[in-house]
């Protein structure tokens, strides 16, 4: 059965550690996560509701580690990082240290990166596949026992190289993977998979390359489990949620997608190389809404609750919603909640 999995504020002003502590509280969410981010989504400048700068963010791990401390049953999981930021070794271990804090193992959601993390730093690195995959290598032998290591992949070889907290405390590989050269490394050391926004066609031909691959490396394709990632914009009715895809924050997401995506609703990207902080805030007003509409889980609850039972029938075990209206008015937070909870009704179930 498909569990739903709640996204947790990284702003100041949203009180981050309250979503866990409800997520905790709500036995039907499967479990919480934290987006990795060093911009936010959305240009400054525009009206960004309730939390005020969109690039004032707290760090992800700092708040995992709180929110495990506080909390006695939810897990709680990254979705996603990158192994350029923080090197394989050093995810490893603050992931083994929120496992030991929570006492339950939390989850590690790894993908290349995105650019508005890295171009801006100087973090930029050709060939993210195999910077990936070579922290994937790292992650996944590094955590299974406290013996030395050799070996290792390019660029991250190990000499000598231990990881004696993965004998006190546990954690998961999940793997951010759409291209057959990630896909690879998602099936070979992944304990999870975990792509983001894909139609359901997509994710079954995926997921079927995916256990595929695993089976060709001699794994069991039942031990990975199946998630995604996806936008949402939450409410009871068809006519109130697309009242609030209507809204700037909600509407700046669509600076994502590519310029066929806009094309296709007769539009222009305004920013094909999008990087929030170099993009005017005038670009939220040349977005189609029924491209937010056409990404996004929106309509009435049960308009949702139907596409979410079409990713379920491609093989979704657990949908991570990120519902982009939650800080839109006063009300956002508690709505986002209300939804999500009738969303997880009757779906409860472990993702570690």
């Amino acid at each position: 059965m498909l569990t739903i999995g709640a996204v947790a504020s990284l702003y100041p002003g949203a009180d981050p550690l309250a979503d866990v502590r409800w997520a905790d509280a709500t036995d039907e969410i499967a479990a919480v996560w934290f987006i990795d981010h060093l911009q936010g989504w959305a240009p400054r400048g525009i009206d960004t509701g309730t939390i005020g700068d969109p690039h004032c963010l707290l760090d992800s791990f700092a708040l995992m580690a709180a929110g495990a401390a506080q909390t006695r049953r939810v897990p709680i999981g990254v979705s996603v990082t990158d192994p350029l930021r923080r090197s394989p070794a050093a995810l490893l271990q603050a992931a083994l240290s929120i496992g030991w804090l929570g006492g339950r193992p939390a989850i590690l959601g790894l993908g290349s990166g995105v650019p508005e993390n890295l171009h801006p730093y100087g973090l930029e690195r050709p060939g993210p596949a195999r910077y990936l995959t070579a922290a994937c290598e790292t992650i996944a032998t590094l955590k299974r026992d406290a013996e030395v290591h050799d070996g290792g992949l390019d660029p991250w070889p190990r000499d000598g190289a231990v990881m004696g907290l993965s004998s006190a405390a546990e954690m998961r590989l999940w793997v951010a993977a759409h291209r057959p050269r990630v896909l690879e490394a998602a099936a070979r050391y992944g304990d999870g998979w975990l792509p983001s926004s894909l139609p359901p066609h997509a994710y079954a031909e995926r997921l079927r390359t995916l256990r595929e691959t695993a089976e060709r490396h001699g794994r069991d394709p039942a031990a990975i489990r199946t998630a995604m990632y996806t936008w949402a914009v939450l409410a009871d009715t068809r006519e109130e949620s697309l009242r609030l895809v209507e809204q700037p924050l909600v509407l700046a997401t669509a600076l994502y997608r590519t310029e066929e995506a806009f094309a296709k609703h007769g539009a222009v990207h305004p920013a094909p190389e999008y990087v929030p902080t170099r993009t005017p805030p005038e670009a939220v007003a040349q977005i189609p809404p029924a491209l937010v509409a056409e990404m996004a889980l929106t309509g009435s609850l049960e308009d949702v609750k139907e596409r979410i039972a079409a990713l379920e029938e491609a093989g979704v075990e657990h949908l991570i919603v990120y519902d982009l209206a939650r800080y839109v008015g006063a009300e956002g937070v508690a709505r986002s909640r209300e939804c999500l909870a009738e969303l997880a009704r009757g779906r409860a179930g472990s993702v570690t």
